[in-house]
């Protein structure tokens, strides 16, 4: 599990960023759950080869019915998935080359998917091609702040936003995000936590 951190490049009144460390040091565990879904019409046209020939069409709903799941750190570079509905356990290196197959197979195929190394080195690519299509995009200070905070533990960053102020985002892994707060909290500006969110644009009458 990664997080974002976002910093403003508008200088900006300093919060209490001793409370975010010591509420980022106790984050060891994260749950989550999914509405489970009924399928209407059209189930299996959307999976290969037949949408690759004919595309797809499903019609379904979520429910209020979940799927749960808990994400716990640890500490000695290994892996163990736990499905108490079918009382099976499944523990390895975290390096290890787990086939999406036999028990527990849905797990380590989700497993497999979660390339965060990846994701984190194709953000920091789209940040160095960003820099090079025009000369105002970074500055001696952003630069600074970016090495500082890729020294501190984060994986990768970038600046987002157009005219006139934005933010800085670095993606952190959350046991290195206390020591990465904690050094950007010396510099000019504020951190702000944030989060991925399903909801676009709306509107309302008032």
């Amino acid at each position: 599990m990664n997080d974002f951190v976002a910093i403003p490049l508008r200088r900006q009144p300093t919060i209490n960023v001793r409370a975010l460390l010591d509420h980022s040091a106790r984050v060891t565990k994260v749950r989550a759950r999914a509405p489970l879904r009924l399928g209407f019409a059209g189930g299996g046209t959307d999976v290969s080869p037949y949408s690759d020939t004919f595309g797809g069409c499903v019609l379904n709903a979520t429910i209020g019915m979940f799927a749960h799941c808990s994400i716990e750190v640890r500490n000695d570079q290994r892996v163990k998935f736990v499905a108490l509905d079918y009382e099976q356990e499944i523990e390895a290196d975290t390096g290890a080359e787990l086939a999406p197959s036999g028990a527990l197979a849905l797990h380590k195929a989700v497993y497999r998917r979660i390339d965060l190394s990846a994701f984190s080195a194709t953000l920091g690519r789209s940040w160095e091609a960003k820099k090079r299509t025009a000369a105002g995009i970074t500055n001696a200070e952003i630069n600074r702040i970016c090495e500082l905070a890729l020294s501190a533990g984060a994986l990768s960053g970038k600046v987002s936003g157009a005219g006139g102020g934005g933010f800085l985002f670095f993606m952190v892994p959350p046991e290195r995000r206390p020591r990465l707060l904690a050094a950007l909290a010396r510099e000019p500006g504020i951190t702000m936590r944030c989060s991925f969110t399903e909801g676009g644009a709306r509107a309302w009458r008032v």
